[in-house]
C-alpha cells in the first residue's frame, strides 16, 4: 500500500518517504517493520538500507530509525513446502537473519505464531509444525520473539513452553503483538511467564485490533505497565468509528499530540486552509478534487487512495494526506490515547512506559 498498490492496482505514487516524516514530524522516533515472509523480509531490509542510505547523503532529511523483524507468518508458512526444501528455506531464514543482525537491522525473530482465525490461508497442522520449526531456528539466536497469536491461545502456549521450561531460547522477551484475546488469554500467558523458571517475560502490544471490541477494551487495565507496548501495524488495524474505542479519541492539541501546527483548529483556521473547508462545505457533491477533508483527530487532510496523486493542496500542508482506510505510524498517538482513557492512567504515564518497554526490549 505504501508503494501505491492496492488489490494488484496501481492508484498512487510511492509514497514510503512521505509517510515518514509524517511519522517523525509526529513523535515517532523509531519503527520496527515486520516480516511475513522470507521474500518479504527481504524486501524490508533493502527497504531500510535505501533509506538509510538517503539520511545519510541528506542530513536535513528527518525520517524515524528503521529496524525490522524477520520470520514467516503463519498464514505464509505454507511456503516452506512451494520452497526447494524446507531445510533450504530454513537455511535462507536463517542467513538473513545473520547478515540482518551485522548491519544492525534485524531486531527481532517473527512474525512467528498461529492464527486459527484464518485457516483458510494454512491449515492448522501446518502452522503447529512451521511455529516448531521457526522456534528451534529462533533458538540460534539472541533475538526477541515478534509473536502472533490469534485464537489458538492453548496450542501456542503448549508450542513455546518447551521452549520456555528448557532454556532453549538465549533471549528472554517474547512479544504478543496486537493481542485480541480476552482476559483468560492474557492470564494464561502470564501465567506461562511466571512458571517458567528461567526469567523469559511476556510483553503485550495493542493495537486497533485489539480496540475494536468492549471485551479487548476490558483487559486493558489488567496489562502490567511495564509488560505494556503500543503499535498500529500500518497499513492495517486502524481505529474505526464502528469500534467502542473510538469515543475515547478527541480532537489535538493533547498530551499526544501536543504541537502547534497538531492544533486541529488553529490549522483549520489558518488562510488557505479556511477557505479550502468553506468551500468544501459549499460543494460536497462536487468531486473535481477542490475539496478537502481533514482526519477527524488531527488537521491532516485525507484523500481516497486513487486520488492521492490529484490532490491540489499539498503546498498549504506540512504534511501529505492520510489516505482513508490506510493506517499509518503517525496515528500510534490514538492507541496510547484509549488506552490511557480506558485505564484512568496519566497519558505521559503510558507514553513512557510504552517506549521504555520497547527500548529495552528491542534496542
Amino acid at each position: 500500500m505504501f508503494s501505491g498498490s492496492y488489490h494488484g492496482r496501481k492508484h498512487h505514487r510511492n509514497d514510503i518517504l512521505d509517510v515518514l516524516k509524517k511519522a517523525s514530524r509526529h513523535h515517532v522516533v523509531d519503527i520496527l517493520l515486520t516480516g511475513s515472509s522470507l521474500d518479504e523480509s527481504k524486501r524490508t531490509i533493502e527497504i531500510i538500507n535505501s533509506l538509510r542510505q538517503q539520511v545519510t547523503k541528506d542530513d536535513t532529511l528527518k525520517l524515524p530509525e528503521l529496524y525490522s523483524t524477520v520470520g514467516v507468518h503463519p498464514c505464509t508458512v505454507l511456503e516452506f513446502e512451494s520452497a526447494e526444501s524446507v531445510e533450504q528455506h530454513l537455511k535462507e531464514l536463517e542467513n538473513l537473519i545473520s547478515e540482518g543482525i551485522k548491519s544492525d537491522v534485524v531486531r527481532a525473530f517473527g512474525e512467528i505464531g498461529l492464527d486459527y482465525d484464518r485457516l483458510h490461508y494454512t491449515p492448522m497442522e501446518k502452522q503447529l509444525v512451521y511455529f516448531e520449526k521457526q522456534l528451534q531456528l529462533a533458538a540460534k539466536f539472541d533475538l526477541p520473539l515478534f509473536l502472533h497469536m490469534r485464537s489458538a491461545c492453548e496450542d501456542f502456549i503448549n508450542t513455546l513452553k518447551p521452549f520456555l521450561d528448557n532454556n532453549l531460547l538465549k533471549n528472554k522477551n517474547l512479544l504478543v503483538h496486537s493481542f485480541t484475546g480476552d482476559k483468560t488469554q492474557l492470564e494464561q500467558l502470564f501465567q506461562l511467564e511466571k512458571s517458567n523458571p528461567h526469567g523469559y517475560k511476556i510483553y503485550i502490544s495493542i493495537n486497533g485490533a485489539g480496540l475494536r471490541d468492549t471485551s479487548t477494551l476490558e483487559i486493558l487495565p489488567l496489562i502490567p505497565l511495564d509488560r505494556l507496548m503500543l503499535e498500529t501495524d500500518s497499513p492495517w488495524c486502524e481505529i474505526k468509528r464502528t469500534h467502542p474505542s473510538w469515543k475515547y479519541l478527541s480532537r489535538s492539541p493533547n498530551a499526544f499530540y501536543p504541537c502547534d501546527y497538531e492544533n486541529y483548529e488553529l490549522v483549520e483556521q489558518r488562510s488557505g486552509v479556511r477557505e479550502l473547508k468553506e468551500n468544501s462545505v459549499k460543494n460536497k457533491k462536487n468531486s473535481n478534487n477542490t475539496n478537502l477533508t481533514l482526519f477527524d483527530f488531527l488537521p491532516i487532510p485525507t484523500v481516497k487512495s486513487d486520488k492521492f496523486d490529484k490532490f491540489q493542496h499539498a503546498h498549504i500542508f506540512e504534511d501529505s494526506p492520510l489516505i482513508k482506510s490506510r493506517n499509518e505510524p503517525c496515528l500510534i498517538g490514538l492507541v496510547a490515547q484509549v488506552i490511557s482513557e480506558v485505564r484512568k492512567e496519566d497519558p505521559q504515564k503510558i507514553i513512557d512506559s510504552a517506549y521504555q518497554n520497547s527500548k529495552q526490549v528491542f534496542g
